[in-house]
């Protein structure tokens, strides 16, 4: 049988537990043997038709009861030897203790440890081979330079006797514990795994041997209705938080971190006596997340990489695990996706109203849905001055435009072609809404004049277009991107043809 688990989690008290009633249900069984009996004993006193066909029944069931008690024997045989047998290899204080063990987890320790104390030696080794003599200043006299040279030969002897001694003999007895270390893994924890393993296997065969097919198909049902049940909860959870970090701004989840994070730190510093037993789960999960960051915080990244990954690991050893990590998974891309689309749509309708932070025209592509062509649109001076709006993504040397569905950047050249062609366009003066169309003096604008033969108004840095209409040229501000800079406020710049 191909074995999925490399991780043990085991509960002896549990075991024990679990044999005690079977032995409750042997003993009782037991019980109503000896009635039965009894029975038995009273009805061969009887003579009648009625009373040899009972005594068939009751025969029959003497029989179904000592194939009960047979297979009840066996798994109490198949316990108490897997408790006894894990009990003597590895001995708990506590039967209540919870037994964790992944012998390859351990070996990657076991090989990391050796890894630090190698590098150790190595680096402290390389830090003090090298010349006392040749770093010596030359441009001093002879006797100061070789008082700092005979100096500098004493600190190199005594470095190099501390290395050779003290520091080698306590980084040999390193290795020599961490060997003692791996000797427990290869003496203790692999022989409990395999023993794991050889119990699972009569535990299958057990369960093979000993229950009826109706019985398992019946089991097979609630054990689907546990699996189904535990992807729809970790669906649920995962998809409403992922929801909710979609939907709320970066400041909020930032705040919202901060004040989980004084709430670990105030939670691990309440005394545990202190702590309500409504609230003994919160102060466990606080006590794990604090020592997870101080070891991370000691060790480095890899104390999280490998909490994940045990995290994971004990997640796929049951089927309920595979589903609820299932749902996770799932539950947090739709949640996303979800959030994602209705922020979007919650963006659309505080922009209709005129609420909201501007938008840079030159970020987005200039399609139905760009949030810079819908704030221009409010603008209260439509074509002012009886010129018309050319509303684009733009650059000093050309304009973004979608034609056919299609979105590319365009020279002046098309531009004024696709321009010339339009119904609206009747030879009166341009004016670009186009981010630093008007920035270069040979650039867009003016060739687009050349181009067209009349007056263009253009920017000559990023347009900024408002919710309300609003509309601001202005650099990117320094201290946050997605706003104007509103200290250096730019101008729409004049081009005439030939200019």
């Amino acid at each position: 049988m191909r074995q999925r688990v490399t991780d043990i989690r085991i509960h002896y008290s549990t075991l024990d537990w679990v044999k005690s009633e079977i032995d409750r249900y042997h003993d009782a069984i037991d019980e109503v043997e000896i009635s039965m009996l009894e029975l038995e004993d009273l009805l061969h006193e009887q003579e009648s038709e009625a009373i040899i066909r009972l005594l068939d029944e009751v025969e029959s069931v003497k029989i179904t009861m000592g194939r009960k008690k047979a297979a009840l024997q066996d798994a109490s045989v198949v316990i108490g030897d897997y408790v006894a047998q894990m009990s003597a290899l590895v001995a708990l204080t506590n039967s209540q203790e919870m037994m964790r063990v992944d012998h390859n987890h351990v070996n990657r320790r076991i090989r990391n440890m050796r890894g630090v104390v190698n590098r150790t030696l190595t680096e402290h080794h390389h830090n003090v081979l090298f010349t006392p003599t040749s770093s010596v200043p030359w441009r001093i006299d002879s006797d100061e330079r070789e008082r700092i040279r005979q100096l500098m030969q004493r600190n190199f002897t005594r470095l190099d006797n501390f290395r050779t001694g003290t520091l080698r003999v306590a980084l040999q007895r390193a290795l020599d514990l961490i060997q003692q270390i791996a000797d427990i893994r290869t003496s203790k924890l692999i022989p409990f795994q395999d023993l794991d393993r050889e119990f699972r296997d009569r535990a299958h065969e057990y369960y093979r041997t000993h229950i009826d097919s109706r019985t398992r198909r019946r089991n097979w049902w609630i054990q689907l209705g546990g699996v189904a049940e535990a992807f729809l909860r970790a669906f649920a959870i995962a998809f409403v938080i992922a929801f909710t970090i979609a939907l709320l701004p970066k400041i909020a989840i930032a705040g919202v971190i901060v004040a989980l994070a004084i709430g670990v730190a105030i939670m691990v510093n309440v005394p545990e006596e202190r702590v309500p037993d409504w609230l003994s789960g919160v102060r466990d999960v606080a006590d794990g997340v604090a020592n997870l960051a101080r070891d991370t915080m000691r060790y480095g990244p890899q104390v999280l990489v490998d909490a994940v990954v045990d995290g994971v690991v004990d997640q796929v050893q049951t089927n309920e695990g595979i589903a609820s990590l299932s749902g996770s998974v799932i539950g947090g891309f739709a949640g996303t996706w979800a959030g994602t689309k209705v922020k979007a749509q919650i963006q659309a309708a505080r922009a209709a109203r005129g609420v909201g932070d501007p938008a840079a025209g030159d970020i987005n592509f200039m399609e139905a849905n760009d949030q810079f062509r819908a704030n221009a649109s409010r603008r209260l001076d439509v074509d002012v001055n009886g010129s018309i709006d050319i509303i684009a993504h733009g650059t000093p040397d050309g304009i973004q435009m979608t034609i056919n569905g299609k979105t590319t950047l365009v020279d002046h050249r098309t531009a004024s072609r696709v321009i010339a062609n339009n119904p609206a366009f009747n030879g009166q003066s341009i004016r670009l809404l186009s981010c630093s169309t008007g920035a270069k003096k040979g650039g867009f604008a003016q060739n687009l004049s050349n181009r067209l033969n009349v007056e263009v108004i253009a920017p000559n840095d990023l347009l900024w277009a408002y919710p309300n209409g609003r509309m601001v040229i202005a650099p990117r501000s320094v201290i946050n991107p997605g706003l104007p800079d509103l200290s250096n406020i730019g101008r729409f710049v004049r081009f005439r043809p030939g200019g």
